[in-house]
């Protein structure tokens, strides 16, 4: 019986850490905008008739993941609406016809940079 638990639950555990460990493919309607910073993979990813949204962690500060996004959208045609700085995290909207694009960068976790961004109409 001992060895049947055992089995079973070493047959869980290695189910959850693939699951855990899978490639979240990133959003079509983001990577027509704009690519993944290079520092970070994708971990959780939407897509809807009305947006996409996808949840990225990486490294790098703030200051770098917001320069690459402004480089990559700015020269697309999309504008910066609005930027929010404070301690930890940085937001920024952009938008470009009828769509808007909005970004948060988060470093509050030591040697972790959580970027957020969701794509939607304005």
């Amino acid at each position: 019986m001992k060895t049947r638990v055992a089995l079973a639950m070493g047959f869980f555990f290695f189910f959850v850490s693939a699951l855990v460990s899978a490639q979240v493919d990133y959003p079509k309607g983001l990577k027509e905008i704009v690519p993944v910073y290079s520092k970070a993979k994708v971990v959780t990813a939407m897509e809807t008739t009305d947006g996409s949204h996808a949840v990225l962690e990486g490294t790098g500060s703030a200051q770098e993941v917001v320069s690459f996004y402004k480089k990559a959208l700015e020269g697309k045609g999309w504008a910066l609406e609005w930027e929010m700085n404070q301690k930890d995290n940085t937001g920024l909207a952009f938008t470009k016809g009828k769509q808007g694009l909005y970004i948060v960068v988060d470093t509050s976790q030591k040697g972790k940079t959580t970027i957020v961004l969701t794509l939607g109409k304005k």
